[in-house]
């Protein structure tokens, strides 16, 4: 791997001696190479035949010719550079550690087994394939949860397109429990993944507010050639005030503060380490458990996570969220009354 990062460093190199308007020679390309070379801690060059084989895999891998003329200055010396004086391969320059860190980027996006190819990817990926060429395939490092998606992944990549291209989309969609389908024009605006489902977020033509649409209940959707003007429409700050994937406007936008006892001291620690929210704070802790807030807006997300705790915690406000928690656990002994 050293000595493929070393050429990646000479090649960066020798293309811009070759595509400059100053001609260089031999000595000169080989002092600049080994210049760079020593200040990222590789071996200093010691023979031209390496440069002039760099050279002739740049003219086999990129498809350009290498003119060799006498030196203006001295014709004794030869001086190189492009026939083609427009060309260079690294008009923007990226760092090699940056080409594979981009290179990994793609990886992890391909662990999602059944994800179409995105419109916008394949031409990245088609053109770090060259520039990847010098260094060992990209080893898988990372693993997703979920990877494995389902028939309606399809639609990913048709949204994406969208978002990225300000098209309206036109969506039919089936609510859960509702009869009938409901037809959208909409205005796509940002994709997420939450416990394992897929949700997307943007505005319909008639509405003002943001409308969450989850992908597994699209029944059909179609790019229109209609576009839309860009839209303000901030991710982190939408998902800051709440946990889960929705924001109900029925059930209002607004930050309450939700005290917490937890009455286990083992539940406490592992709500400290994986809390139920990013504004989480522990109030007071004891050898019993102890009380922690939260700054939030309610939703019903937020119910499943702390119905999920069971008997180990107990809403203590506000007050009518804490009955609401206290009547769904009642339903759910009602469940088993007539069991036992």
């Amino acid at each position: 791997m050293a000595n493929t990062k070393a050429q990646y460093v000479r090649e960066i190199v020798i293309d811009e001696c070759l595509s400059g308007k100053r001609q260089y020679t031999m000595a000169e390309i080989m002092e600049k190479c080994n210049k760079n070379l020593e200040s990222q801690g590789f071996l200093a060059v010691t023979s031209k035949q390496t440069i002039l084989d760099d050279m002739l895999r740049i003219e086999n891998q990129w498809g350009v010719e290498i003119d060799i003329e006498p030196a203006p200055s001295d014709k004794r010396k030869k001086v190189y550079h492009y026939k083609d004086r427009e060309f260079r391969i690294y008009k923007t320059i990226l760092a090699g550690d940056d080409l594979l860190h981009i290179e990994q980027l793609i990886s992890l996006l391909e662990n999602f087994k059944g994800l179409p190819p995105m419109g916008w990817l394949s031409p990245i990926k088609k053109k770090l394939s060259k520039y990847m060429s010098l260094y060992e395939k990209v080893r898988p490092i990372i693993e997703l949860e979920g990877a494995d998606l389902p028939e309606w992944s399809r639609y990913l990549s048709i949204i994406a397109d969208a978002i990225n291209e300000y098209s309206i989309v036109k969506i039919e969609y089936k609510p859960f429990c509702a009869k009938n389908n409901l037809f959208y024009d909409f205005k796509p605006c940002y994709l997420r993944q939450y416990n394992g489902r897929w949700f997307l977020y943007g505005f319909c033509i008639d509405k003002d507010s943001i409308t969450t649409i989850a992908l597994d209940r699209i029944r059909s959707i179609v790019t229109t050639e209609e576009k839309f003007q860009p839209i303000d429409f901030n991710p982190s700050s939408f998902f800051h005030d709440i946990v889960g994937a929705t924001v109900h406007q029925e059930t209002g936008t607004e930050i309450k503060t939700v005290m917490i006892q937890v009455l286990s001291k083992k539940q406490l620690e592992y709500i400290k380490t994986k809390p139920i929210h990013q504004s989480q704070k522990i109030e007071s802790e004891n050898e019993n458990g102890g009380i922690i807030s939260m700054q939030l807006i309610l939703n019903y997300e937020l119910e499943k996570i702390i119905m999920s705790f069971g008997e180990n915690i107990r809403v203590l406000e506000p007050v009518d969220f804490a009955n609401k928690i206290m009547e769904r656990h009642k339903n759910c002994v009602l469940n088993y009354t007539d069991k036992f």
